[in-house]
Formats: C-alpha cells, sequence, structure tokens
C-alpha cells in the first residue's frame, strides 16, 4: 500500500517503501485498460528500499501520465 504524499487537482505522488523480507523478489507491475487487460511488471534490484509514484492527467479524457523513480 502506497503513501500519498502530495496531490493537487492534476496531479499526485505515492511512496511505496520496501522495507522486509521479499523471499520471490520484489516487483513492479503496471496494470492497464478499464477492466486490467494488459499489465507490464519488471523484477527490481533486491537492494531497492522505494519506489515514487507520480501521477498526472494527460491531455485526452482517461489518460493518465506517470513518472516511477526506484530507489
Amino acid at each position: 500500500m502506497g503513501e500519498r504524499i502530495r496531490k493537487t487537482n492534476t496531479e499526485w505522488t505515492y511512496r511505496y517503501k520496501l522495507d522486509g523480507p521479499f523471499p520471490e523478489g520484489k516487483w513492479f507491475q503496471c496494470d492497464y485498460g478499464m477492466l486490467n487487460e494488459f499489465s507490464l511488471s519488471k523484477r527490481l534490484p533486491d537492494d531497492t528500499k522505494e519506489c515514487i509514484v507520480t501521477g498526472k492527467k494527460g491531455e485526452k479524457a482517461g489518460q493518465h501520465v506517470f513518472d516511477i523513480i526506484c530507489k
């Protein structure tokens, strides 16, 4: 579960802390589509401590643009 660290009418930022045990590794997954018809996932390096996800409204209705920084 992410921790909201910022929110405006057009932009939002969440922090996902990755402490604790991850016996199957650390993964980041994004789901797309009205019913999550499409998923992309990537294994993160084991020493990743957190990911910051910033989203903002796109130019078209229902469109969102995301920046993801994991460190």
